[in-house]
């Protein structure tokens, strides 16, 4: 299966059920894809943290960030790094202003 096809799947798929407001089944959705396509786990990482941050779950999304970086750097992916520090640094971000 072409991993481009795999990942705008997931993506496709996540999307639409938070179009739905269905912030739950986009958690088990990925869930389940995280335990079944260990190939894809920085991505997925990434797409929980982003789903969190949505969600206002936001140690949860610094936690996945934190670990989609992880894999991002051991991929040598600099250009994804970059990017997931961008949401991980909003998270944060947010979380600050969150608190008293």
């Amino acid at each position: 299966m072409d991993v481009t096809f795999s990942l705008t799947r997931i993506t496709e798929e996540v999307g639409a059920l938070i179009e739905e407001g269905d912030f739950e089944g986009a958690e088990e959705y990925l869930s389940a894809r995280l335990a079944c396509e260990p190939r894809f786990q920085c991505f997925i990482h990434y797409q929980l943290g982003r789903l969190y941050r949505r969600w206002n779950k936001l140690s949860s999304a610094i936690q996945h960030f934190n670990q989609a970086i992880e894999g991002a750097l051991a991929d040598r992916n600099e250009i994804f790094v970059a990017q997931i520090l961008e949401e991980l640094n909003l998270a944060k971000s947010e979380q600050r202003s969150q608190k008293p």
